[in-house]
């Protein structure tokens, strides 16, 4: 692995300024449990960096294999169009609209 470079969930994004993605996440009401968050976030945050304009194809593919038992999945795939259609609006990542008492994608206060 020398020479590469790891992004963890923790490294994706700040409470402060959140990774697109982060703050799709929040603004769909995607986590529940949050056992498999990391997964398809980090899954997406690959697919969004190697296809900034995924198709619902493309999105369900790089998926594949991945299951979350809540029933989320049509709430990831919103977010993931909504991460990407911010990046077409903006090179600063979105702002993530939190309802008083909730926390950010990744904090664990």
């Amino acid at each position: 692995m020398k020479g590469n470079r790891i992004t963890t969930l923790a490294g994706l994004g700040t409470p402060e300024k959140p990774h697109p993605l982060q703050a799709a996440f929040i603004a769909e009401q995607v986590p529940q449990c949050g056992y498999c968050t990391s997964g398809w976030m980090m899954t997406a945050a690959a697919l969004l960096r190697d296809k900034p304009k995924p198709t619902d194809k493309q999105i369900r593919d790089a998926f594949s294999g991945l299951k979350c038992r809540c029933g989320t999945h049509m709430a990831i795939m919103r977010a993931v169009r909504r991460a990407a259609a911010s990046n077409e609006r903006s090179e600063t990542p979105a702002r993530a609209v939190v309802r008083p008492g909730a926390r950010a994608v990744g904090d664990t206060a």
